[in-house]
């Protein structure tokens, strides 16, 4: 199996992944993501953003509910029988040819699918990446996250891998990343998955369902993460005053990673996820660092380094110091701090 490598610009982007959670989400979602009381719907799908059945026929063992209607509460999804993803492409112009399977949190439960889902995936495909929104089977419809969720992020991977030249995406840069209760979605596929199956009865399932990386953003169930020999490289970010699964067990999640041999980064942020709140005007540049992540986390050859200038003058980048990071911070305030970041030389050119 080909092996993946990161390189030390990740950090500087793809730890913004956390930062932009929390930047479309500028009402703050609760850090318990539960649907306690009905509230009124406020989910909308951003136009011209089409819908994808997994299975047409309905998803097995739920053939006979594929017609039940989703339910909406607030900004969240239930009751999924019929498994889809929202499919945002960006113009041909500025495609990078790289693909993200996208899974909202909500605590297997629910889809916190605007702020975790939607707002984000909005925001990539701007700058070039392709984002498909994954609404899964959740417990709270019978479901095991560990069979049928884990199926579904699978198949995803595989649709989008089925039909990339359709879609524009390099079937070997397609991603499953997630937050919370969809970032273990994102780290099961990459520990349980399949090679591509030639003879496979149904053409999709003739790709493979292994992710070419995994993004985790303050995903529970840490002890879950065992990473192998060759398991996809990864990046993984949470906050200090989050639960300790996640806070201390992300943490001993990239020891594994580390003994593993496998390509890791862990950012622990200094505050939990509610009070990470940037500005909305740094959008852009937060999105500019995704992207180019993106391209750095699938990106599989050596690395002639160079050079690459970067500004953090934008308050996105007090975010640390506004939620009593101790200790100075020099990003903090609106001065710029040049520095430069190693990318491929290749790269370069596109950003």
């Amino acid at each position: 199996m080909r092996r993946m490598h990161l390189t030390r610009p990740i950090q500087s982007a793809l730890l913004s992944t956390v930062i932009l959670a929390q930047l479309t989400a500028l009402g703050s979602a609760p850090a318990a993501q539960g649907t306690s009381t009905q509230k009124a719907p406020a989910v909308v799908v951003p136009p011209g953003r089409p819908a994808i059945f997994l299975w047409p026929s309905g998803a097995a063992g739920s053939e006979a509910r594929k017609d039940e209607p989703e339910q909406i509460n607030g900004e969240t999804v239930l009751n999924i029988h019929n498994p889809s993803i929202i499919v945002f492409l960006p113009r041909k112009e500025i495609n990078t040819g790289v693909g993200l399977i996208l899974a909202p949190g909500g605590g297997h439960t629910s889809l916190w699918i605007m702020h975790e889902g939607f707002n984000p995936a909005q925001t990539l495909v701007e700058k070039g990446v392709a984002v498909f929104v994954l609404k899964n089977r959740l417990q709270s419809s019978g479901y095991k996250f560990d069979v049928e969720g884990l199926a579904d992020m699978q198949r995803a991977i595989r649709v989008v891998r089925s039909r990339a030249a359709e879609w524009g995406v390099d079937p070997a840069k397609i991603g499953a990343g997630g937050f919370s209760a969809g970032g273990e979605l994102a780290a099961l596929a990459a520990l349980k998955n399949d090679a591509a199956d030639p003879n496979a009865a149904d053409p999709i399932d003739k790709a493979s369902s292994r992710p070419d990386f995994q993004v985790l953003i303050y995903p529970g169930k840490s002890h879950l993460i065992q990473p192998v020999a060759d398991s996809p490289p990864a990046f993984l970010a949470a906050g200090y005053e989050d639960r300790p699964d996640i806070s201390t067990g992300l943490a001993e999640a990239y020891l594994r990673f580390k003994k593993a041999g496998v390509q890791a980064e862990l950012h622990i942020y200094c505050a939990d996820r509610s009070r990470i709140r940037p500005a909305a005007r740094a959008r852009w540049t937060i999105a500019s660092g995704m992207a180019r992540s993106a391209r750095l986390v699938s990106a599989s050859t050596r690395h002639d380094q160079v050079s690459h200038e970067f500004s953090c003058e934008h308050p996105a980048r007090r975010c640390c110091s506004e939620a009593g990071c101790p200790g100075p911070n020099p990003l903090a305030g609106n001065a710029t701090c040049a520095g430069t970041l190693p990318l491929p030389r290749r790269l370069v050119a596109g950003l």
